[in-house]
């Protein structure tokens, strides 16, 4: 598989005035394990590899539970559900594995939207999915909606984009240790300059809800 990838902090490329530039700029904010280095990758223990942990349930399963948790809380902002994308989950699937062997976390370009996330310790495989969702939707703490690019929320609004149609799952371990790798993808991708009020409604209750990152008592 040829990646075309860069580093780190972009959720995705936003085209603006004819030129690519990075939309995102909290994604080592959220997801480095280290507040001592915060824009260093996190990198693999060195030493033998060994098998990575056994899933306790099937990777559909997982992506059963991570669209799931997307669409209860786009439903919170009355946004149409997602549904998967087979081929978009198999490249999710396919990048996932890539993160995990190099030991970095790094975008990759291309037409979708993209969320990056892991957890460690991992011991049931269908709790990431909605672990990732809400870490992204967790953003929403620093999202303004009377304002328009709101990129310290990229991942938040990429999440309920409400022109959003479909979406893909995969996840990786990394070798010698418990760390999963979560990659979300997005079809048509959100974040694009100048149309976010049309597609980040606020809650319908008025309310914003922030999830706790192990809370997947909702389910829609």
């Amino acid at each position: 598989m040829v990646l075309r990838c860069k580093l780190f902090l972009c959720t995705r490329y936003e085209q603006v005035n004819g030129k690519k530039v990075c939309g995102d700029a909290s994604d080592d904010e959220i997801y480095h394990p280290s507040k001592n280095s915060p824009h260093t990758s996190p990198q693999l223990r060195k030493g033998k590899e060994i098998d990575k942990p056994k899933p306790i349930i099937s990777l559909s399963e997982f992506s059963e539970c991570a669209l799931e948790r997307h669409n209860y809380l786009r439903s919170l902002h009355g946004c149409p559900p997602l549904k998967v994308n087979q081929k978009l989950s198999k490249e999710c699937e396919e990048y996932a594995e890539f993160l995990a062997k190099s030991g970095k976390m790094e975008h990759c370009e291309g037409d979708f939207g993209e969320n990056l996330a892991y957890k460690e310790n991992i011991e049931k495989v269908e709790l990431c999915g909605a672990i990732a969702s809400n870490m992204w939707y967790g953003e929403i703490r620093n999202y303004d909606f009377n304002k328009d690019q709101q990129l310290p929320s990229g991942h938040f609004s990429q999440l309920v984009w409400k022109a959003c149609k479909e979406v893909g799952f995969g996840i990786a371990f990394s070798p010698n240790t418990t760390r999963a790798i979560i990659v979300a993808r997005y079809l048509p991708p959100g974040n694009w300059r100048g149309q976010w009020a049309e597609n980040v409604p606020r809650p319908l209750n008025g309310k914003v809800y922030l999830p706790f990152l192990e809370d997947i008592s909702h389910s829609g």
